[in-house]
């Protein structure tokens, strides 16, 4: 029987001194001395507040959510954009502005010839955050942030061809992009989609009336995520952990 007791002291003593099994830190994770837990209350407090949560799954560790803004320029940097074209009267114009805003400009010239352009964009961004337990005392998150620029652009070339009559062309262009946090999108000048053509006019008039010689498109547009949404979210978490 004493023997029978010292073999379980030492099995005892034996597994007490066997090392936890650590899991691996996720590639691309942040690493928080808090337990899992409290970063999971943390995050999902965060992220409910600022975001619209779309799915969350806390056997498997993810949250995601999602957020849309009709001012891309507050999340995305595009550089600037330069439209070129030809008035009606043959008069030339260039209008450069901020490729993430959406601009509504008008390039008026003698005998009411213009050019008018309504850009809108809208941009939707989607996250998805992966909770990983470490140990009982620190846990890990990931952060991926998803893209998707929507652009449309209506040009309108119009000509008053009398005093009280006018005609009047429309263009619509619409393209979208999709890229990730820390990739470059792009629209491609020679990628419009979704173009439409409208022509309206109050009397017969010519087609050579519409003396446009340049492509309306814009030029090749590059958009970069500058907001640093991923990073912001670990300092506001890091934040709030330490002062527990």
């Amino acid at each position: 029987m004493q023997k029978i007791i010292v073999s379980l002291c030492a099995l005892v003593l034996f597994g007490a001194c066997t090392p936890a099994v650590k899991v691996a830190v996720p590639t691309n994770a942040h690493v928080f001395m808090a337990p899992y837990d409290e970063l999971r209350d943390a995050a999902l407090n965060h992220i409910s507040s600022h975001y619209t949560i779309t799915h969350i799954d806390m056997e498997a560790g993810i949250i995601q959510a999602s957020f849309t803004t009709t001012i891309p320029s507050s999340v995305l940097d595009c550089g600037k954009i330069q439209d070129t074209g030809t008035l009606e009267d043959g008069t030339s114009f260039t209008y450069t502005y901020n490729g993430a805003d959406s601009p509504v400009y008008t390039m008026t010239k003698v005998d009411d010839a213009y050019m008018h352009n309504t850009r809108t964009l809208q941009l939707t961004g989607n996250l998805e955050l992966v909770l990983t337990s470490l140990d009982k005392n620190t846990s890990a998150l990931t952060i991926k942030t998803e893209y998707t620029l929507n652009k449309t652009n209506v040009y309108t070339s119009a000509k008053k061809t009398s005093r009280y009559a006018s005609t009047q062309k429309s263009t619509t262009e619409k393209q979208s992009m999709t890229f990730h946090s820390g990739e470059v999108g792009t629209f491609s000048k020679n990628e419009q989609k979704n173009s439409e053509h409208t022509e309206q006019s109050t009397e017969e008039t010519p087609d050579s009336v519409f003396n446009q010689t340049d492509d309306l498109s814009e030029n090749t547009m590059q958009c970069v995520d500058n907001s640093n949404i991923e990073n912001s979210i670990i300092e506001i978490l890091s934040k709030h952990l330490q002062n527990k």
